[in-house]
């Protein structure tokens, strides 16, 4: 080699270029070829991208491959996101999970694969499966709670429009979701052999407790009667509770005001009761052949209606 100074040195920029590099050693001068350079540093596996071994003394394969025929990076294994993530791409996995501390995974474009089921809100709770459809029974497996799909400020009204605040939540009969129920406070107004008879004063209470949002009074006889209606008038405080003349009423022949062809009406929708209040129940007409007898009430209240 002659007797150059480096600034004399010509400039190279592609490796192919150079035969050798040149250093020294402890006293002796040196040289290496471009190619043992390199594989110095390790080898690795064709479309696998490498990174540092745990000494940093040469390269090995990572889980991290690129397919040969796009630009698609591919992780064998977990991704663990500490911050946020912003893609325009695809993010699809066979298996493990994605799991961030903080932050957002953002999709601009492109499709999130799943190879088991995504649990998605709405109207109803539905499961978004791996093959696309869309199901409101629980995955074969999935044993977890049953979320409720409403948000708090709607619990005042259920979907049907009609009641709802006060209501309790509960899972339903047949386990399979949470429904919305009333209070119920029963109580007798007659004994059960005694014809019934007209009157103001078949039950009085003064209540110890509130019962609020009152939607209805529900009465029964055990002997239904005949030839004529049951008519009955519920008060509070010595006034009616009802519109008009729309009173609970058990039909002749029947035993329940439920199946009543003349529905009542509570006025306003609803009646609260307070500590103190007065509850009377009177009967304005019984039957004209058969009077009936044991009349219960079961009064239906934490059941606001949404008017």
């Amino acid at each position: 080699m002659a007797n150059l100074k480096f600034s004399q040195f010509e400039t190279k920029t592609v490796i192919t270029d150079v035969d050798f590099l040149v250093g020294y050693t402890a006293l002796e001068n040196v040289q290496i070829s471009t190619s043992n350079l390199f594989a110095g540093f390790g080898t690795g596996t064709a479309n696998t991208i490498t990174m540092w071994n745990a000494t940093g003394t040469g390269i090995v394969d990572s889980i991290i491959t690129q397919q040969p025929n796009n630009t698609e990076i591919r992780i064998t294994g977990a991704l663990d996101v500490t911050t946020g993530i912003t893609t325009a791409g695809d993010i699809e996995m066979s298996a493990g999970s994605i799991s961030i501390d903080v932050g957002d995974v953002t999709a601009d474009a492109g499709i999130a694969s799943f190879n088991s089921f995504v649990k998605t809100g709405g109207t109803a709770l539905q499961y978004l499966m791996a093959d696309g459809s869309v199901t409101t029974a629980p995955p074969t497996g999935v044993t977890e709670f049953i979320e409720l799909t409403d948000t708090p400020n709607t619990y005042a009204c259920q979907p049907d429009g009609t009641f709802g605040k006060g209501k309790n939540v509960k899972v339903n009969s047949a386990g399979s979701e949470l429904e919305f129920t009333p209070d119920y406070f029963d109580f007798a107004c007659s004994d059960e052999e005694t014809n019934l008879t007209a009157g103001n004063k078949k039950f009085t209470i003064v209540f110890t407790r509130a019962f609020n949002c009152v939607s209805e009074i529900r009465f029964s006889v055990t002997q239904a009667p005949t030839g004529a209606d049951i008519i009955l008038e519920v008060a509070k405080n010595g006034t009616s509770i009802f519109t008009g003349t729309n009173y609970p009423t058990i039909d002749a022949g029947t035993k329940t005001t439920n199946v009543s062809a003349s529905p009542q009406v509570v006025s306003a929708g609803f009646v609260d009761f307070a500590v103190g209040d007065e509850l009377k129940v009177g009967i304005t007409q019984v039957g004209s052949t058969v009077a009936g007898a044991g009349l219960k009430a079961s009064m239906v209240y934490n059941n606001c209606p949404c008017l």
